[in-house]
């Protein structure tokens, strides 16, 4: 890790380099060397020379992008979330308005938004973004403008590596496509984990016809239960090729209880014995009311549950690659949502990061 990627060295009139992470920089180990590509200045660390440099290297941006998955511009003075959307918009003009996803989120400025505001305790699954929905963004980013002082990271999986690893027989399971099942609270219950939004959050409005207008023109098939809550029923494919590296990537939202109990007890150094035993029965009770932390469910291509070997060999698919790194003050990540998942560790302590999607791009229904 930290090895300086020659063949990506721009000019010298450009004035920055290319690398890996660095070992120190990382806090896990990782097999996965090229997952973000880092751009540092070896001078001028302004703004105005990161919004020009990647005026001028747009095309090469987007190429290393997908390649690599993900670029941290690293040590760049980038505080406003203005500044951070003009980054942004040299990668696609593309930028979203409004945030139609699960995740609770607030606009912080145009085109700009928090981060998914659920507890610090959680451990947010790998996910490609909106992954449940037709249309979803090709690019997400983010910024960092408080840098947690415990944990905190926004984990990074490699898709591509993740297909690779796959077994046949998952992969012809997969290859039918996969049902998700979101379920929308009319509001949240004080004893349950924050980790989606409530329809009235999502759709911005307290009227049902003006949310079924919108579930309808989106294609998703609904129903409401006698709780007043929405679940929305997707269907979807896991496997993606990319435009560009025509090489096939593994695109899905990985919440499952079998997964979330895992993940907890890979991390769980992270947890007091306390702490892990009240997380954990948090959770189950949440996730047999239906709600919570099981607020997304996947199912195969039937509608039946996915068998638990699958499950957890997704499981060890996803975390034997993926990246772990310690943000910094004003860090700007831009993750290609197609090669790249993502999801956000425990934190202990304050955490601001500011996220910004573009770019949208269609799925098919699968049937």
């Amino acid at each position: 890790m930290g090895i300086l990627m020659e063949k990506y060295k721009f000019g010298k009139e450009e004035d920055v380099t290319c690398r890996s992470l660095k070992a120190d920089e990382l806090t896990c180990p990782t097999k996965e060397t090229t997952l973000p590509l880092v751009i540092e200045s070896t001078n001028n660390c302004s703004f105005d020379f990161l919004y020009d440099f990647a005026i001028r290297n747009k095309v090469i941006l987007r190429q290393l992008l997908a390649e690599h998955g993900g670029i941290l511009f690293r040590g760049f003075d980038i505080k406003k979330p203005d500044q951070f959307k003009a980054v942004m918009s040299t990668f696609t003009t593309d930028l979203a308005e409004d945030y139609k996803g699960i995740a609770p989120r607030k606009h912080v400025t145009d085109h700009v938004f928090t981060t998914t505001e659920v507890t610090d305790y959680a451990i947010i699954l790998p996910h490609s973004e909106m992954a449940y929905s037709y249309q979803r963004p090709g690019i997400i980013g983010f910024c960092c403008q408080v840098a947690p002082s415990i944990y905190g990271e926004t984990s990074l999986f490699n898709c591509g590596s993740v297909y690779n690893s796959l077994s046949q027989e998952c992969i012809d399971l997969l290859e039918k496509g996969i049902q998700y099942v979101r379920c929308h609270p009319h509001h949240w219950e004080k004893h349950l984990f924050k980790t989606g939004s409530t329809w009235p959050e999502s759709f911005s409005t307290e009227d049902k016809k003006e949310v079924e207008k919108s579930l309808k023109e989106a294609g998703f098939d609904y129903e409401w239960d006698e709780k007043n809550q929405l679940k929305i029923t997707t269907s979807l494919p896991v496997f993606i090729t990319h435009p560009l590296t025509k090489q096939k990537y593994v695109n899905i939202l990985f919440s499952h209880s079998i997964n979330e109990f895992k993940t907890l007890n890979l991390f769980k150094q992270r947890y007091s014995i306390l702490l892990r035993y009240i997380v954990k029965i948090v959770a189950a009770f949440a996730m047999l009311k239906g709600k919570g932390v099981g607020l997304t469910k996947i199912y195969d291509h039937n509608g039946s549950p996915l068998p638990r070997h699958i499950i957890k060999e997704l499981h060890k698919a996803f975390w034997d690659h993926s990246v772990l790194f310690a943000w910094r003050k004003n860090d700007v990540l831009v993750l290609d949502n197609i090669t790249t998942a993502h999801g956000r560790m425990n934190v202990i302590g304050s955490r601001k990061i500011l996220a910004c999607l573009g770019e949208p791009y269609f799925m098919e229904k699968k049937i």
